[in-house]
């Protein structure tokens, strides 16, 4: 359907404001966009230094449907907004990573 590809596409055209508006008319409606939407438009917020919308984008998801990606982007903008203790309680509910598998073809140091 049309509208299920209308978010991704706003992304890739970098409407920020435009996906925003139609993420939130989405919502209105009862409909659910994909979460890549959410994240790309926290990250697009991020890149313009728009560090009150990441947070209000975030408000709007459930906080288990934050993935890491979101959630290194929402302790980023915490950092900038001098919001320390906030950005270091997104850090501490990102999941702790793999060791590196012993079949890996990166070296140790670059995991």
């Amino acid at each position: 359907d049309g509208v299920a590809a209308l978010p991704a596409a706003l992304l890739r055209d970098d409407a920020v404001e435009l996906l925003d508006a139609t993420l939130a008319l989405l919502e209105e409606k009862g409909r659910t966009a994909d979460v890549a939407a959410y994240a790309g438009l926290m990250a697009a917020q991020l890149r313009r230094k728009d560090f009150l919308g990441v947070a209000g984008t975030a408000a709007r998801l459930p906080s288990e449907a934050l993935t890491p990606r979101m959630r290194a982007i929402l302790s980023a903008a915490a950092s900038q907004r001098g919001r320390l203790d906030e950005a270091l309680g997104h850090l501490r509910h990102m999941p702790a990573p793999v060791e590196a598998d012993a079949r890996s073809p990166l070296p140790p140091s670059a995991a």
